[in-house]
């Protein structure tokens, strides 16, 4: 499962109270612009993370033997560094960088391609087959690189490091400066524009200005324990490539001398104590879309009687606007005086005309009012006000419904109801004829016809 990294919680400025160890020290616009090319994805669980890391022993164990090609393994201070797939020379400096010839450099382990690289192009991080050389670099506590940008000219971007073993930082605009005049040589690091932390387990990818604008390193502060970082890149197809210095000799075999340093700088980082692994990032929230949501929009019905939204009222400066450029509603500079025609007809406000004013009946309101909230006295109207009223209300209204209806029929009629209402609550047996007034029952009952006088007789049980 992808999940995206979110990077700001741990991303500390100036204003705040972490050491000065953990400061970006670049603007917000610095930092941002940065940022915009850097994605980080969680695709490895605790598991996955343990296994990967068990691997990454058994290839280290590996190299200790000397069983890789000649220009696979590099050896720097307080770091070991891998090369598979493709390895680079940095020649006498920037953009003379150049490819050692593929003879002289080891294929990418199979583990890297089942659980890190399969991983990645099934998730849709990077696309089948796109990656074609990854580089290994193990640091030791304190370990260190210095500032640099990974050659435009021999790799393309994006580029994409996994951390393995311990959590570290990547530092964008800082400089690393040493002092030769002690021993060992002291190292130190200028304030950089932004810290970027790299957590375990975490694959985080880089394009845009911070990988090709700016300069980037890992300063000693940043490596407190053991890490591993894996980079997995594609290499440029027109990139210079060095001559072959073997045919394809493993290390053993080819330098016994630095075979040995090899050996026993393995055998160190393997005695290194492995921490256990704790989840130590942030992830950015996805809010997720339910079936209801995706769901495609029901039409909406027109409804009459809901209230319509009241219309916007223009406010005061844009009525002065208008009264300027004299559009609208003119006002008077004095108010009309009255003349004898007004008192005699009784216009305006007159007292004889409001005490002439005839009140609107109920019926009345009750018609503006509908005709104002859009109701047009069809069923659907009738249906809504008998639904939406109270419920003593609407009892009161069937029961009136149901006495008009039972008033409606004949009295014999209104009395074989109740009698036989009578029989069925309390279970008496009825030896009642009907009338001879109505045929039809008359002609379906088979009960034999009583005179009048004894039409209605006791209940018998």
């Amino acid at each position: 499962m992808l999940r995206i990294v979110d990077f700001g919680p741990d991303i500390h400025d100036k204003e705040s109270k972490k050491a000065d160890q953990y400061i970006s020290h670049g603007s917000a616009s610095e930092r941002r612009e940065i940022l915009d090319g850097i994605k980080g994805f969680s695709i490895f669980d605790a598991d996955d993370v343990e296994d990967l890391e068990r691997n990454c022993t058994s290839m280290i164990e590996r190299g200790g033997k000397g069983k890789f090609r000649v220009k696979s393994i590099d050896i720097s201070r307080l770091r070991m560094k891998y090369f598979f797939g493709h390895g680079y020379d940095y020649g006498g400096g920037k953009g003379s960088e150049k490819f050692f010839n593929p003879k002289d450099i080891s294929p990418i382990p199979e583990w890297i391609y089942e659980s890190i690289i399969e991983k990645m192009e099934k998730t849709g991080i990077v696309d089948k087959n796109w990656i074609n050389s990854v580089v290994i670099n193990d640091y030791e506590p304190g370990g260190f690189i210095v500032q640099h940008q990974d050659p435009p000219h021999l790799f393309e971007r994006p580029i994409f490091i996994l951390t393995l073993f311990s959590d570290s930082a990547l530092s964008f605009g800082c400089n690393l400066r040493f002092d030769r005049t002690v021993e060992p040589v002291e190292v130190t690091a200028s304030d950089p524009i932004l810290r970027l932390p790299m957590q375990r387990g975490i694959i985080t990818s880089f394009e845009g200005m911070c990988m090709n604008e700016i300069k980037h390193c890992v300063r000693p502060v940043d490596t407190k324990e053991r890490r591993v970082a894996i980079i997995l890149r594609r290499i440029c197809e027109d990139g210079p490539v060095l001559e072959p210095l073997t045919n394809g000799e493993s290390l053993r075999n080819f330098d016994k001398k630095l075979h040995k340093k090899v050996q026993k700088r393995c055998e160190k980082m393997l005695a290194s104590k492995i921490l256990p692994y704790e989840r130590s990032f942030h992830l950015v929230e996805v809010k997720r879309e339910t079936e209801k949501s995706k769901a495609a929009p029901k039409e909406k019905v027109k409804e009459p009687w809901r209230k319509q939204p009241k219309p916007k009222k223009e406010s005061k400066k844009r009525k002065e606007k208008l009264k300027k450029k004299g559009v609208g509603t003119f006002e008077l500079d004095r108010p009309i005086e009255k003349d004898e025609n007004d008192k005699q007809w009784n216009f305006g406000d007159s007292p004889e005309r409001v005490s002439k004013r005839v009140e609107w009946s109920s019926d009345d309101e009750q018609k503006e009012k509908n005709k104002r909230i859009g109701k047009t006295g069809d069923m659907a109207d009738l249906i809504y006000d008998f639904h939406h009223q109270d419920k003593d209300l609407r009892d009161m209204d069937i029961k009136t419904i149901e006495r008009k209806v039972h008033m409606q029929k004949s009295r014999k009629q209104r009395g074989r109801e109740f009698r036989d209402k009578i029989n069925s609550k309390f279970g008496f047996k009825t030896s009642v004829a009907n009338s001879d007034s109505d045929s039809s029952d008359s002609s379906d009952s088979s009960e034999e016809v009583r005179p009048k006088k004894t039409r209605i007789s006791k209940f018998t049980f």
